[in-house]
């Protein structure tokens, strides 16, 4: 009987112990945060936020509220004005928020960051593992025309865990192909770039957009993505997915190659680039390009302006 009554004691402690451990746990998390930008609107700054206890719909409501109010202090809303937040929508834990056609109207520099500001803050709610933009009568997508899709805690990281939190203005000169895909077309372009992100991504992508006047276009094949990129001791390693290998012919294969290949060399720690596909270099690019090479600059093929 006493053994029996020691064994309900320990019980009752142990019981005690760990719901301290999870109330401490909870208190160390109790800090919640609104992300806001700052007065330029290229960086995101958190702001203490005392959210109350509530069911998981008045505390998004809350913060939807704060998200919504002028912050002040040198900083602004995430959203700007013009845009319109419709509703909300909580389904398991995803969050789906509505906003008018207006959304689509924000740079795409400023939509990014806007976008990470509301995910982050939202996801702060216990039981919110996702959040999901709807504008208009459509789900959010990318300046490429693909859908963003449900929004995580991994959604806005970038290299070795950090968090996106600010962009910056580049410049550098893309090669594109020509009209006709015989020759590459130098185009001065300002960009925006992660600040915790390689540039190199950055010109990539920039590599897979089209011309806007129809005077030059993407080398690239429209189903390329692009897997990783690093730099080291000046040798630019470049790593796609295999639509890499969905040929486009009409573009010649010399300057799909030097069309990444210049463009990356136009940064100052970039002196030669290497190209692999499903992380293998040893094969060869449709016929004459072996992928084992590093690229120098070629400037033969670049169009030269008319006189």
């Amino acid at each position: 009987m006493r053994k029996k009554a020691g064994w309900c004691i320990l019980f009752f402690l142990i019981c005690l112990l760990t719901g301290c451990g999870t109330q401490s746990q909870k208190e160390e998390q109790a800090q919640t945060y609104v992300y806001y930008l700052n007065s330029e609107g290229d960086k995101i700054e958190g702001v203490e936020y005392d959210l109350p206890y509530g069911t998981k719909k008045e505390q998004v409501n809350k913060l939807l509220k704060a998200l919504q109010k002028n912050p002040g202090e040198g900083r602004q809303t995430a959203i700007p004005n013009y845009v319109l937040l419709v509703s909300s929508k909580i389904e398991d834990n995803q969050l789906t928020l509505f906003f008018n056609d207006s959304y689509g109207n924000m740079d795409r520099s400023r939509e990014v960051l806007a976008r990470a500001a509301v995910v982050r803050t939202l996801l702060q709610v216990v039981d919110i593992d996702f959040v999901s933009f709807q504008v208009g009568d459509a789900p959010l997508k990318d300046h490429k025309g693909n859908f963003v899709g449900a929004m995580g805690a991994d959604t806005f990281v970038e290299n070795v865990g950090q968090k996106i939190n600010s962009i910056t203005e580049q410049e550098s000169i893309i090669y594109y192909a020509s009209k006709n895909g015989k020759k590459l077309v130098p185009v001065e372009k300002k960009f925006y770039a992660l600040t915790n992100a390689p540039v190199e991504k950055a010109i990539i992508e920039q590599l897979m957009e089209n011309g806007e006047d129809g005077e030059y276009q993407s080398a690239l094949p429209k189903e390329t993505k692009l897997v990783s990129t690093s730099t080291v001791d000046g040798v630019c390693f470049v790593a796609f997915d295999e639509g890499f290998l969905n040929q486009n012919f009409a573009i010649k294969e010399d300057v799909v190659i030097y069309s990444i290949v210049n463009s990356l060399c136009e940064l100052s720690t970039v002196n030669k680039v290497q190209i692999s596909v499903k992380g293998e270099s040893g094969q060869i690019y449709r016929e004459k390009f072996s992928l084992d090479e590093m690229y120098e600059r070629n400037l033969d093929i670049v169009k030269k302006k008319k006189q």
